[in-house]
């Protein structure tokens, strides 16, 4: 990916683009969107992108015989809860799967969905099939999650039969990060506890280094603010509606071939 832009008045924001959007999902394609996360100025930049691929990706899947994506498309959102909400992510989730899409979404506890989606919190939540919980000190979460996870039965000493959760609020809390121990919800099956390996020891199968060819870019035509508003000072320019410039009020139709007779509305 290569996105780029200048952020003076009057300039173009992101461009231009070396991949084109509409490849995605038909092909093999990884995109990487990585921005500062002590500045919140360009995350909306993230939204935007998300949300147009999706809607353009939706296209492409609905002129498939199967309306699937040929290549399965898969959005990974780390702190997901800290970009800006995006727009209609709750039936963006719901319609993904059967267009062969999935979403990856990473938040640091359900307090922060709820501030960010409202009531769509809860629909978002509900269509992630698969939840993998590694700590928390959230109350309302770790209930929920101890509650998911169901009861079991106990036999006292006397022969009477009691119940107790699963897995405690307590236990939730106290997972070894060291030993990568972690609570796995997966679809309809029993709730596990497991030890994720750190990602160095993955062993992935390394291939060549692929040769891509270099892009000549468009050249693209900027917008000259000053060169507009010299126009309009010098009266070279006609705009269709009022405008108060340089602290007179002017309104102009078209190029004034007389002088015009200034006067109070």
């Amino acid at each position: 990916m290569l996105l780029w832009g200048h952020y003076r008045f009057g300039s173009t924001v992101l461009s231009q683009s070396s991949f084109n959007i509409w490849d995605i999902g038909k092909i093999k394609t990884a995109i990487y969107i990585i921005v500062p996360d002590e500045k919140t100025t360009l995350h909306f930049l993230v939204t935007a992108f998300i949300k147009q691929t999706y809607e353009a990706l939706i296209n492409v899947a609905q002129i498939q015989g199967n309306k699937k994506l040929p290549v399965r498309l898969n959005f990974v959102l780390d702190e997901f809860c800290n970009i800006p909400a995006i727009p209609d992510m709750a039936s963006m989730i719901s319609a993904a799967r059967s267009r062969n899409m999935r979403f990856f979404l990473m938040a640091q506890g359900q307090k922060q969905l709820r501030q960010k989606y409202k009531e769509d919190a809860d629909t978002i939540k509900g269509n992630c099939d698969n939840w993998v919980f590694l700590t928390s000190r959230e109350y309302g979460l770790l209930e929920e999650i101890s509650n998911l996870c169901g009861k079991s039965f106990c036999k006292e000493s006397d022969g009477s039969i009691t119940t107790r959760p699963l897995i405690s609020i307590s236990e939730l809390q106290r997972f070894k990060k060291e030993y990568g121990e972690a609570l796995i919800l997966h679809g309809r099956n029993y709730p596990f506890v497991t030890e994720l390996p750190d990602i160095g020891e993955y062993k992935f199968k390394i291939y060549p280094q692929v040769k891509t060819d270099e892009r000549q870019l468009p050249e693209i035509k900027r917008y000259d603010v000053d060169k507009v508003i010299a126009s309009i000072r010098n009266q070279q320019s006609a705009l269709p509606f009022s405008l108060e410039v340089f602290g007179k009020k002017t309104y102009f139709e078209t190029l004034p071939a007389t002088p015009v007779r200034k006067g109070r509305v």
